[in-house]
Protein backbone atom coordinates (compact mmCIF):
# COMPACT_ATOMS: atom_id res chain seq x y z
CA UNK A 1 0.00 0.00 0.00
CA UNK A 2 2.76 2.26 1.06
CA UNK A 3 4.46 2.03 -2.33
CA UNK A 4 1.99 2.54 -4.36
CA UNK A 5 1.54 5.95 -2.36
CA UNK A 6 5.18 6.58 -3.36
CA UNK A 7 4.62 5.41 -7.12
CA UNK A 8 1.28 7.84 -7.54
CA UNK A 9 3.27 10.51 -6.06
CA UNK A 10 6.35 10.20 -8.09
CA UNK A 11 4.43 10.05 -11.20
CA UNK A 12 2.45 13.14 -10.29
CA UNK A 13 5.31 15.48 -9.30
CA UNK A 14 7.08 13.70 -12.93
CA UNK A 15 3.73 14.55 -15.05
CA UNK A 16 3.73 18.57 -13.14
CA UNK A 17 7.44 18.94 -14.02
CA UNK A 18 6.83 17.84 -17.76
CA UNK A 19 3.78 20.38 -17.87
CA UNK A 20 6.09 23.26 -16.68
CA UNK A 21 9.19 22.00 -18.60
CA UNK A 22 7.02 23.14 -21.66
CA UNK A 23 5.89 26.71 -21.36
CA UNK A 24 7.44 28.17 -24.55
CA UNK A 25 7.21 25.35 -27.03
CA UNK A 26 3.70 25.17 -27.88
CA UNK A 27 1.01 25.75 -25.97
CA UNK A 28 0.34 22.15 -24.96
CA UNK A 29 3.51 20.40 -25.35
CA UNK A 30 3.93 19.67 -21.73
CA UNK A 31 0.19 18.16 -21.91
CA UNK A 32 1.20 16.16 -24.77
CA UNK A 33 4.33 15.06 -22.49
CA UNK A 34 2.89 14.89 -19.27
CA UNK A 35 -0.33 12.21 -21.08
CA UNK A 36 2.61 10.60 -23.31
CA UNK A 37 4.71 9.64 -19.58
CA UNK A 38 1.04 8.63 -18.40
CA UNK A 39 0.39 6.20 -21.04
CA UNK A 40 3.85 4.93 -20.86
CA UNK A 41 3.06 3.95 -17.06
CA UNK A 42 -0.53 2.35 -18.16
CA UNK A 43 1.27 0.50 -20.11
CA UNK A 44 3.49 -1.10 -18.08
CA UNK A 45 1.34 -1.73 -15.56
CA UNK A 46 -0.99 -3.69 -18.21
CA UNK A 47 2.41 -5.49 -18.69
CA UNK A 48 2.77 -6.52 -14.90
CA UNK A 49 -0.57 -7.42 -14.41
CA UNK A 50 -0.47 -9.82 -17.54
CA UNK A 51 2.84 -11.12 -16.46
CA UNK A 52 1.52 -12.15 -12.89
CA UNK A 53 -1.92 -13.68 -13.80
CA UNK A 54 -1.38 -17.34 -14.37
CA UNK A 55 -2.35 -17.92 -18.17
CA UNK A 56 -4.60 -20.60 -16.38
CA UNK A 57 -6.81 -17.81 -14.91
CA UNK A 58 -7.05 -15.81 -17.98
CA UNK A 59 -10.79 -15.28 -19.64
CA UNK A 60 -14.26 -16.29 -18.43
CA UNK A 61 -14.02 -20.32 -19.45
CA UNK A 62 -11.53 -21.31 -17.20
Amino acid sequence: MCSRQIAASLATAVMVFLIGCFPLSGEFMGFHAALGFSALLALGCLLVVLEKIPRSGRGANS
